[in-house]
């Protein structure tokens, strides 16, 4: 039996993830569809450690095949960086930088300085 009324509750399919994780994501991600992002778990109104792979999960779950739902969200790390946190007296976190999904063909490559062949 369903309850009726008004919830903040929604059941999370694949037909309403990219909505969900617009509203959830810092609204100055949602704005910068084009460009990088930084993402500090400690930082207050960023989504907590362990977010990224369980959006991932998700997604590997339940929709393998058709990412477009999380189109132009920034889903993909490209590194990782220390920082001294303000005030922390010599305490760091890391930064990690998001750059948005696309659907359209993209390669990825990573690869470190040493092992590139002059």
């Amino acid at each position: 039996m369903w309850c009726t009324g008004y919830t903040q509750l929604k059941l999370l399919d694949v037909n309403n993830i990219g909505k969900l994780l617009h509203k959830c994501i810092p609204s100055s991600w949602a704005s910068s569809s084009s460009r990088a992002v930084e993402w500090n778990p400690a930082e207050f109104g960023h989504p907590p450690a362990g977010w990224l792979e369980s959006v991932w999960l998700f997604l590997v779950n339940h929709a393998p095949r058709d990412l477009s739902v999380v189109s132009g969200l920034p889903l993909i790390p490209c590194r990782s960086v220390e920082r001294s946190v303000p005030g922390g007296a010599g305490k760091e976190s890391v930064v990690v930088e998001l750059v948005p999904l696309s659907t359209e063909l993209t390669c990825l490559a990573r690869y470190r300085a040493a092992e590139i062949n002059d």
